[in-house]
C-alpha cells in the first residue's frame, strides 16, 4: 500500500491547494478501509474468522469540538459478531 496516501494527498492538492480537514479525513479514510478489508481477507486465508469494521462500525465516536478528535468507545452494534 506504499505511496497510496501520498497519492491521495497529491490528488486533493491538485484540485485545491488547501482542502478542508473534513474532506481530507474522508479521502484518507478510503485507504484505511482498503487496508482493513485486505487484513480480514488475509486472516480468512489463514483459516481465521475476521470481519472488517470502520471506526464507526466498531463504536468509536469522535467530536468536532477538539483539535484532534478523541475516541470514545461504546458498545459495538450487537448484530455484528466476529
Amino acid at each position: 500500500m506504499s505511496g497510496v496516501t501520498d497519492n491521495l494527498i497529491k490528488l486533493a492538492k491538485e484540485i485545491m491547494p488547501l482542502p478542508s480537514e473534513r474532506e481530507m479525513d474522508v479521502l484518507l479514510a478510503t485507504g484505511e478501509q482498503t487496508t482493513i478489508a485486505l487484513t480480514a481477507m488475509a486472516l480468512h486465508a489463514l483459516g481465521l474468522q475476521a470481519v472488517s469494521l470502520t471506526g464507526a462500525q466498531a463504536g468509536i465516536l469522535t467530536t468536532a469540538s477538539t483539535p484532534r478528535p478523541r475516541s470514545r468507545t461504546s458498545r459495538p452494534n450487537a448484530s455484528m459478531s466476529c
